[in-house]
Order: structure tokens, then C-alpha cells, then sequence
């Protein structure tokens, strides 16, 4: 039987690792965060903007009005087109976010391509409500 040198076999054993962590990472922490933001998103590739806001966190809510995330919608979002493609690259859990109210917050970037942008990143944080659901409080586009 062949004996694999012990730095070899460290190296792959350290390369399997890496790939595990790097694929853990881009996984969402519960199907309910994965659920939320998958029909919100839905939501938003449909252009239903006013349905989008009311599945919004409170907090969101309370900063920016209907009016204006129809204005959003329609200024940044709209002229990207249709997604093609979208993926989860990383998922980040943490209990403060800036001047946000502390809570439970789940970061999540997402790597795509639209109609109009054939690279993006969008970048979706979502916010544990008092009833235990998953809200979205914030989306940005790269």
C-alpha cells in the first residue's frame, strides 16, 4: 500500500475544508430567512413595488414612504430589466446594523445578472420581527 506524505495529504485535506466553509457560507441560516427573501425578490422582479414596501419591516416602513420606494423601485430597479440569474454568495447574521434598532438581522449578498447589467450585487438585509418573521429592511444594487 502507498503512503501519501503527510503534507500532502494536509493540503487536500485543508482544500476540502476551505471548499465546505466557502459553500456553508453562502447558505442562508433557516428556510424561513430563504422563503422571506425569496418572495419579496419575486415580488420585486414582478415591479410590484407597493406590495414589496408592505412586506417591508416596520422599521423600513417608518423611513421611507410608499411614495418613495415606488420612486426607488422605478428609478434603480426597473431599468436593470429582467433577472436572469441570482445567487446567494454570502449570508451574515448579526444584532446591530449602524443606526438601525438592535434586533436579529441576516445579511445577504446575492450575485447576478439582469436583462440591462449583465453583473450585479444585490444586497438584501432582513429583520427579525416581534411575530418571528423575516422582513426585509433594506435592498441596495450594485
Amino acid at each position: 500500500m502507498k503512503k501519501v506524505p503527510a503534507a500532502r495529504f494536509t493540503g487536500v485535506l485543508l482544500l476540502i475544508l476551505s471548499a465546505a466553509l466557502v459553500a456553508a457560507a453562502a447558505q442562508l441560516p433557516c428556510k424561513d430567512v430563504q422563503s422571506s427573501l425569496d418572495s419579496w425578490l419575486a415580488l420585486i422582479d414582478a415591479g410590484k413595488s407597493d406590495e414589496s414596501w408592505e412586506k417591508t419591516a416596520e422599521s423600513f416602513r417608518a423611513v421611507v414612504t410608499k411614495e418613495q420606494w415606488r420612486q426607488s423601485v422605478k428609478t434603480v430597479r426597473e431599468p436593470l430589466g429582467k433577472t436572469i440569474k441570482r445567487e446567494v454568495t454570502r449570508a451574515t447574521y448579526t444584532r446591530e446594523i449602524g443606526n438601525a434598532p438592535k434586533g436579529h438581522y441576516v445579511i445577504v449578498q446575492l450575485e447576478g445578472s439582469f436583462e440591462h447589467k449583465p453583473a450585479s450585487v444585490e444586497t438584501v438585509t432582513l429583520r427579525l420581527g416581534p411575530d418571528g418573521a423575516w422582513r426585509v429592511s433594506g435592498y441596495f444594487v450594485k
